[in-house]
């Protein structure tokens, strides 16, 4: 009730559905009951692929457009040709910067999102003017566990290289 609430008083033009890391099955389940949620008319869910495996991922995916998702999110799967052309696709994340240069031919891909710029300043990487040659090691899912004073104020600290990081895949991808 306090996420529709929020939904209703922002009205974000999409809503990413809540999923479950690497979870196929419980994921399914969200997108299931949300795909019965009413929501504003000018808000689009979008459902995450969840998946350990291609096979899954590709399941997964097959599911949320029976659902009647319109719009997916994940970051696979149009070469094993489950992507469509006409499909409306949100890209969660990257591995480096630079992979969405290899994207610029994909008018599926409506929306992306990445906290790679944050990550790699929280680990102290700093991003080249080419982007990075491995993806950082810090991820969301470390960083949401971060309770002591004294990470947060370690994030606190890293700003500059998070602005210049950013910065820098603005760049990169000519964005």
């Amino acid at each position: 009730e306090r996420l529709i609430h929020w939904i209703e008083e922002l009205k974000p033009n999409e809503f990413i559905v809540p999923d479950v890391w690497e979870n196929k099955e419980e994921s399914c389940k969200n997108a299931l009951t949300w795909s019965l949620v009413d929501l504003p008319e000018e808000v689009t869910k979008v459902a995450v692929v969840q998946a350990t495996t291609l096979h899954e991922a590709f399941e997964c995916y097959k599911e949320y457009k029976k659902m009647g998702y319109k719009k997916i999110a994940f970051s696979y799967l149009f070469a094993a040709k489950a992507i469509k052309k006409k499909d409306r696709i949100h890209l969660l994340g990257c591995s480096v910067p630079q992979e969405f240069a290899y994207y610029k031919d994909m008018p599926f891909i409506e929306s992306i999102d990445t906290s790679n710029p944050i990550m790699a300043a929280l680990e102290g990487t700093e991003y080249q003017d080419y982007g990075l040659l491995s993806k950082p090691v810090v991820n969301m899912n470390l960083v949401f566990e971060w309770e002591n004073f004294e990470q947060v104020e370690y994030a606190v600290d890293k700003i500059d290289l998070v602005e210049n990081n950013v910065k820098k895949f603005k760049k990169i991808n000519k964005l």
